[in-house]
């Protein structure tokens, strides 16, 4: 920022809540880009395929050693015993109702970042249903973690990745200072994600992570759909949350291609079950933007991206005469 006053830079990424301050001031934010992404806590371990494979000589081999649904790991669920089932659902949709979503985005995010509570949706469609809603309230949190034998909260390693640029450090020291409220303890490990992700490719990231999910708020094409709930198992990737009922959803979509208005109603159906079970737990949909200076920079304009705010398209930019 003090760069761009000062003239030593004519093109900035700033932060959301410097953003409004430069624009007082005379300098442009790029806007054209649209896009966002939607700050994210996947709710590690989640592994709900069957943990194992055979091998042809019939040994079983454990592919998901992340997936430990006991005590000392709340959130995770198990779909072979709907009482755990059950009881780590209550403790994923109570660390959400803990979370105030427009002191975040007010905050630290400049008030350009408007509330999100589901993957995959923004606020601000047409397509959203206000059903969809997590209030914020501490005390139902409370009472949702006793009901499922929580009462007294509970701890476990918050990883914070610090060296991806979509992923807001502030924002997840923030959400860890809000479940501290209810009694829930995230203890932050910032290790790079570079250092992390072995972890995810072995799958046996087994607690809650900082990452982020894409969406552009414009339309939702099967492709983002899939990029926007993560139901990521294959190759190349790994969110330590791997979810059947989410595959079938994109399965569905996908046979549906030509009628939108089916389309939509497996997407509000998957709607409904996100803020239900509460894989993944969203809290804004952040821009993000780029600043010129306008007496030295004209006529960049950025295209849409997979990876939100990812700078492109510079040979647009011509410098004022």
């Amino acid at each position: 920022v003090a760069m761009l006053r000062t003239g030593q830079a004519d093109i900035i990424e700033a932060a959301l809540k410097s953003v409004k301050s430069l624009v007082d001031e005379g300098f442009e934010a790029n806007a054209t880009l649209r896009n966002f992404y939607h700050a994210a806590v996947f709710m590690g371990g989640n592994f709900w395929y069957d943990p194992a494979v055979h091998t042809f000589e019939g040994e079983a081999v454990n592919i998901r050693p992340g997936f430990k649904p006991d005590d000392e790991h709340p959130w995770i669920g198990d779909p072979t015993d709907p009482v755990r089932h059950e009881r780590a659902r209550k403790v994923r949709v109570a660390m959400s109702m803990a979370l105030d979503r427009a002191a975040i985005s007010e905050t630290i995010l400049g008030g350009l970042a408007p509330i999100s509570y589901i993957p995959g949706i923004p606020i601000t469609v047409p397509e959203w249903d206000d059903r969809w809603e997590i209030p914020f309230d501490p005390e139902g949190a409370k009472a949702l973690l006793a009901e499922a034998g929580y009462a007294d909260g509970f701890e476990f390693d918050f990883w914070i990745p610090n060296d991806f640029p979509n992923v807001d450090v502030e924002v997840a020291q923030a959400i860890a200072a809000m479940w501290e409220n209810i009694g829930i303890r995230a203890k932050q490990n910032t290790i790079a994600y570079t250092a992390g992700r072995p972890n995810l490719m072995t799958k046996e990231q087994d607690s809650p992570w900082m990452w982020f999910m894409v969406g552009d708020g414009i339309n939702y094409a099967s492709a983002h759909i899939r990029t926007a709930t993560y139901n990521a198992h294959g190759v190349g990737w790994n969110g330590a949350v791997e979810i059947p009922e989410l595959a079938s959803f994109q399965n569905r979509w996908e046979s549906l291609a030509g009628d939108r208005d089916a389309q939509i109603e497996v997407f509000s159906e998957r709607a409904d079950w996100l803020k239900e079970w509460m894989p993944f737990i969203t809290v804004a949909d952040v821009p993000k933007l780029w600043v010129t200076n306008p007496e030295t920079v004209t006529g960049w304009k950025m295209f849409p991206h997979v990876e939100p705010g990812t700078v492109n398209n510079l040979e647009t930019a011509q410098p004022v005469k």
